[in-house]
């Protein structure tokens, strides 16, 4: 099996036929394109006629951060088997380069170009990446933009199809995108003509207001759940139950603000000091501000700190005292403050995490039994108390 298949299935699925859809529309636009062009098609004959299945190096260059550099580097290796590829991370992609043919290669089967590079000053827009294949020949060019993703394994993977189905193509003898001297009008335009004059103050034609532009969706859901483990204090098991967590956020590339809440039940435990036991059952709901940092496209970090309350149904008994009463059971109410910090790895679909916190409980009840004049400590939770869950959620 190739490595990283089974994690990547689902996002194959997803864009297989999105990515397939624009290469087959490009390639028959430059199978009917006008007169000028077949005489292009024809000019280009001579370099054309070697035959495509000996050509077998393909030459990659791409250029953006390096995160996402690594990411598309790792789905373009399993994307082209059986081909002699170089890759090569530059730091930016020069249009110019890629409308002028170099020194002719009888074994080029492709070069390929990926701008994965946002234009500066454009901040929040999200400008779409680029990919951009030239064939053997130097004759072609496919011009594809790739839109950007909130998750961008997404896009990652459109570009390996992208790239996969242009290669398949070229082996087979398939022209692919537009003829270079039609290419060289679209990446580097001529200068545009001046600007006509502002109106005057007289005139009365109306002034036309800029198009407004799409809005981002900045705001995120997650929804989940959990089972906790939180240790009270001596001599008590381990509380432990199941929890559902739910959280709001905005991301701004690596990171990402926003907030947690959390509710949980816990199942019954005892506290056995001999003469008498101390039952406990009962939950808790935090609210917390959270803070994330994106380690890589699957390994996130994350940190929040807020409070909320315990609810504890308390209970005690003994076999041995018949003549001690007990108070009735009763649901003590104790504010807490939380700080909670998770690791989570995220798939297309899922995000699994694991987390190790801390409750400070601001109020800590003591329970005791009263014996004439004498007060027994039976139990008293400690002023802090870990706590460790596991859990998914949707991405």
């Amino acid at each position: 099996m190739r490595r990283g298949y089974g994690r990547r299935a689902a996002l194959r699925r997803r864009t297989r036929f999105t990515a397939a859809g624009a290469l087959v529309g490009l390639t028959l636009a430059g199978a009917v394109s006008s007169p000028a062009r077949a005489g292009e098609a024809a000019a280009g004959a001579g370099s054309a006629a070697v035959e495509p299945s000996s050509r077998r190096l393909v030459a990659v260059k791409i250029a953006g951060e390096a995160a996402a550099v690594a990411a598309v580097l790792d789905v373009l290796r399993e994307r082209v088997p059986g081909a002699e590829t170089t890759f090569e991370v530059v730091p930016e992609i020069d249009r110019a380069s890629i409308v002028t043919p170099g020194a002719p290669d009888d074994r080029q089967l492709a070069r390929i170009w990926i701008d994965l590079t946002e234009p500066p000053g454009r901040a929040n827009e999200h400008a779409p990446m680029t990919l951009y294949v030239v064939d053997g020949a130097w004759e072609r060019v496919l011009v594809r933009p790739v839109a950007r993703q909130a998750n961008p394994e997404i896009a990652w993977e459109e570009i390996g199809h992208i790239v996969e189905l242009a290669l398949g193509a070229l082996r087979a003898g398939e022209r692919i995108g537009v003829g270079r001297a039609i290419a060289r009008e679209q990446l580097l335009p001529t200068a545009a003509p001046a600007a006509a004059p502002p109106p005057t103050a007289s005139s009365d034609a109306p002034i036309a207001a800029p198009p407004a532009r799409p809005r981002e969706r900045i705001a995120h859901f997650r929804a989940g759940g959990f089972y906790a483990v939180s240790a009270y204090g001596h001599g008590l098991d381990l509380a432990s139950g199941p929890g559902v967590m739910f959280e709001l956020y905005a991301e701004r590339r690596r990171f990402a603000l926003g907030g947690t809440l959390t509710g949980e039940y816990r199942f019954p435990s005892v506290v056995d000091r001999g003469v008498a036991n101390v039952r406990f059952e009962g939950g808790a709901v935090h609210a917390m501000v959270s803070g994330a940092y994106q380690l890589a496209p699957r390994h996130h970090v994350l940190l929040g700190l807020g409070a909320g309350a315990e609810v504890a149904h308390v209970k005690g008994s003994s076999d041995t005292l018949d003549n001690v009463r007990f108070v009735d059971a009763n649901a003590e109410l104790v504010p807490t403050a939380r700080v909670l910090a998770r690791y989570a790895y995220a798939t297309p679909m899922l995000r699994l995490f694991a987390g190790v916190g801390m409750d400070v409980p601001l109020r800590n009840p003591r329970y005791l039994l009263s014996r004439g004049g004498d007060a027994i400590v039976l139990f008293e939770p400690w002023g802090a108390r870990p706590l460790v869950l596991l859990g998914v959620q949707t991405n």
